[in-house]
């Protein structure tokens, strides 16, 4: 009997959840489950590569119609689903403008959960973007359908901070 409580105890620790990638992965979202549920909620759906699928959105406000592609994608260890919208090209990092980038960073306290963020990569030009993440444990269509709409809230509530802006300081 005392080498079997140690053991059950080992064996109860064992079964514990230990954070790991394949321990989400049972309640997570597949590439090809998120592709289908984005179809099933009535977009048109197209595949970009890697994993990526994209969606256009129109949106129609008082004073002009706003067009983006919204991509999709589940993490490499499928904790999460991303949402990403290219929003402009910047100038080199160097040369940007402060107070664009100001005005976006306060509005990402107004925009939550989706926020602007800008990627650099080498031979490239920076880019803006707008994005969102959702934990993928559980997702049900209606919360990819909310985050959707969250996304283009955002870009609709944002548009006059990154359309007919000067990015560049001379120097």
């Amino acid at each position: 009997m005392k080498i079997l409580a140690p053991l059950a105890i080992a064996l109860a620790i064992l079964a514990l959840p230990t954070g790991r990638a394949d321990d989400v992965a049972s309640g997570a979202m597949s590439a090809e489950e998120l592709k289908a549920t984005i179809a099933n909620l009535g977009y048109e759906v197209s595949d970009i590569g890697a994993g990526w699928q994209e969606i256009r959105i129109v949106h129609d406000r008082s004073d002009r119609t706003i067009t983006f592609n919204l991509d999709l994608a589940v993490s490499g260890d499928s904790r999460h689903v991303w949402l990403v919208t290219y929003v402009a090209e910047l100038p080199p990092l160097e040369n940007l403008a402060p107070m664009p980038l100001a005005k976006l960073l306060a509005a990402n306290d107004g925009l939550r959960p989706a926020s602007f963020y800008i990627h650099e990569s080498e031979g490239a030009a920076p880019r803006l973007y707008l994005s969102l993440t959702l934990a993928n444990q559980g997702l049900r269509p209606v919360d990819l359908r909310e985050a959707i709409d969250v996304m283009e809230r955002s870009m609709a509530r944002s548009v006059d901070l990154w359309t007919d802006v000067e990015w560049s300081i001379e120097r």
